[in-house]
């Protein structure tokens, strides 16, 4: 059981009433299972859409009914699927169903799954009612914590959650890092950033084991909201020279930049959102984009909003297999002031240019661009040139630029341009 509960409590953290904290013992479920008991239950939803409380526990019945066999794995399984599809009523009244029918003995996993479920449907108070109906032997540490994580929502019930978590350490319960990440959240809604330390304190010494990302990333968003910019850094500095380094999520380093701005740090949280740039990951890349822009843009660092929004439009273009995106971004270089095209918002629509045959004259146009305002002392616009020279097979337009890059004394990688000029020639001499 207590393996169970160790697996279960590993995704414990977040806690959202659209996306149940509560996870249920990962199993197979049988495919009688889904050929019969949960196609049933889930179907209820879709033959009566137009009625609030519809009840699912006539199914169950009618299930037994036929003389078919029920077992725990079942119900939990039918229950996970009711939580992650919203139906958090029909959920609680599976939950509710195994009690009153004796189907089997409940674990302390139904227990914290049927609380979770009591507050979402009927509030705090019966939770709380419910809780206090639970016999001492049944209270364990996923009980606990799931009632912690009520309390630790608001900063009206700090009381309750502090009397909460004392509890739990004087059943010796605060073994897992749950608890703490609770704690360390209220305190930053609280703005108590030295309860937070306090916290991590606790946690260290009582050698919590807990993930080291997922917790640092935590902490730094709780100093950020407060904001407490001080601590935030100090905190930062720490853990960046332990060993592995800090792996930072691209929604604490958005965090972090916002703490420096309320701070009056701009030149700090344009550093910050440079960083941030550099971890987030494929799929997340619109959504952070999108925030790094508006931030980008509350900070007065208009060329980096400029190059992402530019470099946002061409990829959404070469998503959708048309050119009217990066259409739309060329129209929004045009109106940068000109005082705000260096030479990285003109490198980044340069890029695009460069990717396809069709572009070759707008790609020149902004390299000669480029070239009458002095922008041509970074090796990635000659770069971009040969890359595109090689599409089109031009091995001797590839020596006119290298000979541009000698001439203006640029500071290259020769690894990297000889690569690029092999392929030129590589490209022409196929052609033949």
């Amino acid at each position: 059981m207590m393996q169970s509960l160790g697996r279960y409590s590993k995704r414990f953290l977040l806690f959202r009433k659209t996306q149940p904290m509560i996870q249920f013992t990962r199993t197979l479920t049988s495919a009688k299972l889904n050929d019969t008991l949960h196609s049933r239950v889930m179907a209820v939803e879709n033959r009566f859409p137009f009625l609030w409380r519809v009840k699912v526990t006539p199914v169950l019945n009618e299930w037994l009914k036929q003389g078919n066999e029920i077992n725990p794995t079942d119900l939990r399984a039918v229950i996970k699927a009711l939580c992650e599809s919203q139906r958090f009523d029909h959920a609680l009244q599976v939950s509710e169903w195994i009690t009153k029918r004796g189907v089997f003995e409940l674990s302390t996993e139904d227990v914290a799954s049927r609380l979770y479920l009591i507050e979402i449907h009927s509030g705090l108070s019966e939770a709380e009612n419910f809780f206090k109906s639970v016999p001492e032997n049944m209270k364990d540490d996923l009980v606990y914590t799931t009632l912690l994580s009520f309390y630790a929502k608001d900063k009206e019930t700090r009381h309750e959650a502090e009397a909460t978590y004392q509890k739990m350490r004087e059943n010796n319960m605060l073994f897992k890092p749950n608890p703490y990440y609770k704690m360390i959240s209220l305190y930053g809604l609280l703005g108590e950033t030295n309860m937070v330390d306090e916290i991590v304190r606790q946690m260290r010494e009582n050698g919590v084991q807990h993930d080291i990302t997922l917790t640092s990333n935590n902490v730094l968003k709780t100093y950020a909201s407060v904001p407490d910019v001080e601590a935030m850094e100090k905190f930062l500095k720490r853990i960046e020279d332990e060993t592995p380094p800090l792996a930072l999520a691209w929604q604490t380093g958005i965090s972090m930049a916002k703490a420096y701005l309320k701070s009056g740090s701009s030149g700090k949280a344009i550093k910050m959102l440079r960083r941030t740039e550099q971890v987030v990951d494929a799929k997340s890349k619109d959504a952070a984009n999108k925030e790094l822009m508006e931030m980008y843009g509350e900070a007065g660092a208009k060329r980096d909003e400029s190059r992402l929004y530019i470099s946002q439009n061409a990829n959404q273009g070469r998503r959708k297999g048309a050119y009217r995106w990066l259409s739309k971004a060329e129209k929004f270089f045009k109106s940068i002031p000109e005082n705000m095209k260096d030479d990285t918002v003109y490198t980044t629509l340069l890029s695009f240019n460069t990717k396809s045959k069709k572009t070759r004259h707008e790609a020149e146009a902004t390299y000669e661009k480029m070239k009458e305002k002095d922008l041509l002392f970074k090796p990635n616009p000659y770069y971009k040139m040969i890359s595109l020279y090689c599409l089109l097979g031009e091995a001797n337009m590839v020596d006119e630029v290298l000979r541009q890059m000698e001439e203006n004394e640029v500071v290259h990688d020769k690894t990297l341009t000889e690569n690029n000029v092999l392929k030129a020639y590589a490209r022409q001499w196929r052609s033949f």
